[in-house]
């Protein structure tokens, strides 16, 4: 421990860690004691070398037998084994419970000071006689090691869950089996992921779950349950007769474990009304030691898939024309036609008919298809594809003859739902580059940064705090992350260089990466008093100067694996063999001056397996990628500004078929910064 003396002499000093994870100060808690010794001669000053080594000799100014402290020097001090009377120079090994209030990866340590009311109050000669003369004469607090000379580094848990359900499409009566799988990594740095416990919400609405099975486990003493039909609780080695959180223990790192439940679909169910089912696996866990938790979240979607509501399939000549309707649609890629005798299914269609993925209302489709010579049709069937690829057989459907009835359709105001999908992200924005600050034990401010970008702190953010750096040198005003020094500039001093009620902050924050984000959502920057940490800069330059978003939202599908349920358009491939296109035209602003763009293109591969596609710029190729299994679809390239066009821009998508069936891919926007 350092401690720094005031310019009075403090004496009998007595020092506190305490090691069950709380503070140094509320009675109960548990602490290490020591005080400073041996001691020099009376009023023999320290040396520098003295003062730095941890185990002196220390100030001595009442000659008793415990040290004392003054002028403002800075003493260090190793925590030994023994009492004064040993004289032990032997450092002591510490066992603290870990905590890392701020998730950072750092380990808090809670700490006390005390000193007595005077010089030769008591007659000190033991570490126990070193205590707070009176209630004044004691300081606490908590320190983040990430800023002490010597940061303490803990593992942190480096979890990941999945969910996955086989099959992905249902109907009536029929059940999907799901697996959820979690792993803690095996990295150097990673840590146990502790009190787990585990939640998996499903829709008791249009169906049930059974057969809760403990596939693999860290313990062997998992247990699994179905909670009053509306979640299914798992907890990690449990003591089931124990509703305490404390008895929930933890994953080991290089673990894993897997949990299978199935569920099945209510006999009763009404297909001709579309429904997506959304099994979200969410795991609590917690590695401040605080008892606070932290949550990760998987989920995966079952589609109830649609009943075509209405068709009417007519002879014409050599063809059949056939109207059809369906009442809603969720994940619905198209749709294949069949001439159906007896038991025997023949697909008529070379193509596949293009569905609308995602509809609340009814759709109207019509389509002629030519029958073979040498086949008499008399019955047909249709079949809907869905996203997976699975096709839901209905019918067969007498030739000449109506089935169903034509849904009305209840008209949905998609300008202003969009309208305020926009406005409400708008607003989500807005308040998400603000800067949170709150006020740590040890006085300094951790600021959250959940995005990249340069953020600013004010006076009257400070004072909002009840902090005031009025009058403060910039010199000693210091952003920090993880122990390091972050380069900050501080606008509108005074003409010494020091803060005013007109000043303010600003640093360039960084969010959590891939790894971090898994555990944590935001970064925990701090703003302290800390000459040794801080790093002037004469600018901060953000990241991006200029950002142009092309974003059509001409259509709409809740099956989206973004929060933006809308996007602009999608391309079909209907085998291996063929190519699907799609162009979106934009205009934008001419960017002046050489030098290159960054631009971002997002995209959801909607459909399993492998997919592939080039993406080209004004005919010029930017991208040529390809991607596994149904995913978001980020491309991102550097473009010559020159590509860019005065009007009439081109961004064009060719996707290339990988297998013999559907592949999907939707086009959401392109974000363009230069």
């Amino acid at each position: 421990m350092s401690i720094t003396s005031k310019t009075n002499t403090r004496y009998d000093v007595g020092l506190y860690i305490d090691i069950n994870g709380g503070n140094a100060q509320d009675s109960g808690n548990t602490c290490v004691h020591e005080s400073l010794f041996p001691l020099l001669a009376k009023d023999v000053e320290p040396t520098q070398t003295q003062l730095d080594s941890g185990i002196g000799d220390f100030y001595n100014a009442d000659d008793d037998g415990c040290g004392d402290a003054h002028d403002q020097q800075i003493y260090n001090r190793t925590i030994v084994n023994g009492d004064i009377s040993s004289a032990s120079t032997t450092p002591m090994e510490i066992t603290i419970l870990c905590s890392d209030s701020t998730g950072n990866g750092y380990l808090d340590v809670a700490w006390g000071a005390t000193w007595a009311q005077s010089a030769g109050t008591i007659n000190c000669q033991s570490i126990s006689d070193t205590v707070a003369g009176t209630k004044a004469k004691c300081q606490t607090g908590v320190t983040d090691s990430a800023d002490a000379e010597n940061p303490i580094p803990i593992g942190i848990p480096d979890l990941s869950l999945t969910i996955s359900c086989s099959p992905d499409g249902v109907k009536a009566g029929e059940t999907t089996t799901c697996a959820v799988d979690y792993a803690n990594a095996n990295n150097s740095d990673t840590g146990p992921a502790d009190y787990i416990e585990f939640h998996l919400d499903y829709n008791e609405t249009y169906g049930s779950v059974s057969n809760l099975t403990i596939v693999t486990n860290a313990s062997g003493n998992d247990v699994a349950s179905d909670v009053g039909g509306d979640y299914i609780n798992w907890i990690i080695d449990a003591n089931t007769t124990s509703t305490d959180r404390s008895t929930l223990k933890s994953i080991p790192k290089n673990t894993t474990g897997q949990f299978t439940f199935e569920y099945t679909v209510d006999s009763a169910y009404d297909n001709s009304v579309d429904q997506a089912i959304e099994f979200v696996a969410t795991a609590f866990f917690n590695n401040s030691g605080t008892g606070v938790e932290q949550a990760l979240t998987a989920s995966d979607t079952v589609y109830l898939p649609v009943t075509v509501s209405y068709i009417y399939p007519k002879k014409s000549g050599d063809s059949i024309d056939i109207d059809f309707s369906t009442a809603s649609e969720t994940g619905n890629i198209g749709f294949n036609v069949y001439a159906v005798q007896g038991k025997r299914w023949t697909k008529l269609n070379s193509e596949i008919i293009a569905g609308s993925l995602d509809s609340f209302e009814p759709r109207d489709y019509h389509t002629s298809i030519e029958i073979p010579n040498d086949m008499n049709v008399k019955s047909i069937g249709i079949t809907g594809i869905d996203i997976s690829g699975r096709e839901d057989r209905h019918g067969p459907f007498k030739i000449d003859e109506e089935s169903g009835e034509r849904s009305v359709a209840q008209k949905v105001d998609w300008q202003k739902v969009q309208k305020q999908i926009k406005a409400s992200k708008k607003k989500i924005q807005k308040s998400a580059y603000k800067t949170t600050a709150t006020l740590a034990k040890n006085q300094a401010i951790i600021l959250n940064v959940s995005e990249n970008a340069v953020y600013r702190v004010t006076h009257e953010d400070l004072l909002a705090l009840d902090i005031d750096f009025s009058k403060k040198k910039a010199k000693n005003i210091a952003i920090s992350f993880r122990g390091e020094g972050v380069a900050r500039y501080i606008g509108d001093l005074d003409k010494r260089g020091k803060w005013t009620k007109d000043s303010w902050i600003e640093f360039m924050g960084m969010a959590p990466n891939v790894t971090d984000a898994l555990y944590v959502d935001a970064n925990r920057y701090i703003l302290s008093l800390r000459r040794k940490l801080a790093v002037q800069s004469d600018e901060i330059v953000p990241l991006t100067a200029k950002e142009i978003i092309l974003d059509k939202n001409n259509r709409y599908s809740y099956s989206t694996p973004s929060d933006d349920p809308f996007y602009e358009g999608y391309l079909i491939t209907r085998n291996e063999t063929a190519v699907a296109e799609y162009t979106s035209t934009f205009e934008m602003p001419i960017i002046e001056g050489e030098g290159t763009s960054s631009v971002k293109i997002d995209t959801y591969a909607f459909t399993e397996g492998l997919h592939r596609m080039t993406v080209a710029l004004n005919g010029s190729e930017i991208a040529n990628t390809t991607i596994e299994g149904k995913s978001a679809w980020i491309i991102e390239a550097d473009i010559d500004n020159t590509l860019f066009r005065e009007t009439g821009n081109e961004l064009s998508f060719s996707l290339f078929g990988e297998k013999d069936g559907a592949d999907m891919v939707v086009y959401d926007k392109m974000i363009v910064s230069y």
